[in-house]
């Protein structure tokens, strides 16, 4: 995943380190970020790399792990095998 931003022109880092607004730093699967006019761009990237389907829990906590970082992204994704019915709506 790291390479398709890399692609793209943004500066990707894949097990990133990230500063926390409460305790220790918080490993993200890939940041990117890439500086557009005056303003950096970043993004989240989460790779579920799992045998079973994504559920809302798994969203909500990587809701939390986002809202809990220092400096937020502009764009989250989370890159899943497949997610549960309910999920796509």
């Amino acid at each position: 995943m790291a390479s398709v931003f890399e692609g793209l022109g943004f500066k990707a880092t894949t097990n990133a380190k990230k500063e926390s607004r409460k305790a220790s730093p918080i490993e993200v699967d890939v940041w990117a970020s890439k500086k557009i006019a005056d303003t950096s761009f970043s993004v989240y990237v989460s790779c579920k790399n799992w045998d079973r389907a994504v559920d809302r829990s798994v969203i909500d906590e990587e809701t939390g792990r986002v809202l809990s970082l220092r400096e937020w992204p502009q764009l989250k994704v989370i890159i899943a095998k497949e997610s549960l019915p309910p999920l796509k709506r």
